[in-house]
């Protein structure tokens, strides 16, 4: 009997250093995983380059069934007519689409409501990450090599709007229009 309480003790020792090990390892491999994640979110961000599968930089013809609705510093806006205006739990009031010399500059969403300005928050933190905070109001930046994207929210209204821009484009539109009202 004394074999048998022996061997079972050493077993349960064992078996609880094993099961130490494993959540030790699972412990170390989540924190990678998070890592590796939280580096490729805002390379996400470069990847799509664009929305709704609509690139930034593409041409102006390329947008299906638009609808101009005005011109802002040389930009033109246009809207796609019945476009589903969801993004994740988000519905979203209004999609605009920003050309500057023929080409897509940047895509504006626009919520009217605290309810979707926060789950469009989230939904932007969990495909891109965190945005970078800057001062003390809802103002959020993501920051990559090819697209910036700012997420902004009256603290009044509670309505948000988030612009995703091409950084080679509005580059160029600030090397040929701003220095020109100076």
């Amino acid at each position: 009997m004394n074999f048998f309480t022996s061997f079972s003790s050493f077993f349960s020792i064992l078996l609880r250093l094993v099961i130490f090990f494993l959540f030790q390892l699972l412990y170390v491999c989540i924190h990678i995983l998070q890592i590796q994640v939280q580096a490729q979110t805002i390379e996400t961000l470069d990847t799509q380059y664009g929305l709704f599968g609509i690139s930034l930089e593409s041409p102006l013809d390329s947008l299906p069934n638009k609808q101009f609705r005005g011109k802002k510093m040389k930009k033109e806006v246009y809207t796609i007519e019945k476009q589903p205006l969801f993004l994740g739990e988000a519905k979203l009031s209004n999609v605009q689409y920003v050309f500057y010399k023929n080409r897509l500059h940047s895509i504006i969403l626009q919520t009217d409501n605290a309810k979707d300005s926060q789950n469009l928050l989230l939904f932007l933190d969990f495909f891109y990450g965190p945005g970078t905070q800057e001062g003390f109001s809802p103002l959020y930046v993501w920051q990559g090599k090819k697209v910036k994207m700012i997420y902004e929210q009256n603290v009044l209204t509670k309505a948000c709007e988030v612009v995703i821009m091409s950084l080679a484009m509005e580059k160029e539109f600030q090397k040929e229009w701003v220095p020109a009202n100076k």
